[in-house]
């Protein structure tokens, strides 16, 4: 049987519309599936970056410098004595604060005069490794510091060597300056028990201001080291406790 001429319009335009009804119900389900996937990746992660966001600063760690009490007890000439303060603000990325304080005596010959000094280093520490098991806290890291001293040199007395004329007594006016510098470092720590660690520092550093000092180097200056040296090589051996959530 055969359709007449509208019938097969008709029919025509049913399939016509058929066709674009379907074709906008799968476009908006489409949409909706995507947003879902938007909505779900968006929730997911604003979950990680809450969770990492609680973990920032919930755990500390205070360190003495077990070596410069060392040190202080057999060189005769200065004593110093050094503490860090390290916030975990994200599980590889530690900040520090480092402070301290020296007093050292230089004697010879020609020139003698004592000195004061006290420091502050600020800085960061990365660490390379991932945790191996849970609470995991043994890692080895590299560092930047710079640091600043406030250096206090009393009066100095010196002689001045003249064959012809005789040997003559001086006086050197004391002085306070600011003595700045920045530095490398790497080292590692250690869970020697819960919360309590050890590790050590390697530093090498560089004055930013030499010539505020250049007239007369102290044998050490805190936090620095021997003055007279630039770059400056030492390392600190630490016993820390740590603090807060884990």
């Amino acid at each position: 049987m055969q359709r007449s001429a509208p019938h097969k319009t008709i029919l025509t335009l049913k399939l016509f519309i058929s066709s674009i009804l379907f074709f906008c119900v799968f476009i908006l389900d489409a949409s909706a599936q995507v947003k879902a996937m938007e909505t779900g990746t968006d929730t997911v992660v604003n979950k990680i970056g809450q969770n990492n966001k609680k973990n920032h600063f919930r755990y500390f760690r205070v360190g003495l410098d077990i070596s410069k009490i060392v040190h202080s007890g057999l060189a005769d000439n200065y004593n110093a004595y050094e503490l860090l303060f390290e916030s975990i603000w994200k599980t590889n990325m530690h900040y520090v604060i480092e402070a301290g304080i020296a007093n050292a005596e230089n004697q010879s010959e020609n020139l003698s005069f004592s000195s004061s000094s006290s420091f502050v280093r600020v800085g960061f520490d990365k660490y390379f490794f991932d945790e191996l098991y849970p609470g995991d806290m043994d890692n080895a890291f590299i560092g930047l510091r710079i640091g600043g001293s406030a250096y206090r040199r009393g009066e100095a007395q010196a002689t001045i060597w003249d064959p012809f004329y005789g040997n003559a007594m001086t006086t050197i006016a004391a002085t306070n300056r600011m003595v700045y510098w920045v530095g490398l470092t790497a080292g590692f720590r250690m869970e020697f028990t819960r919360n309590v660690f050890v590790g050590w520092n390697v530093r090498g550093k560089t004055f930013i201001n030499p010539n505020s000092i250049k007239e007369l180097f102290p044998v050490y200056l805190a936090g620095y080291g021997a003055a007279n040296k630039q770059p400056s090589f030492n390392y600190n051996l630490y016993l820390l406790y740590g603090f807060g959530r884990r």
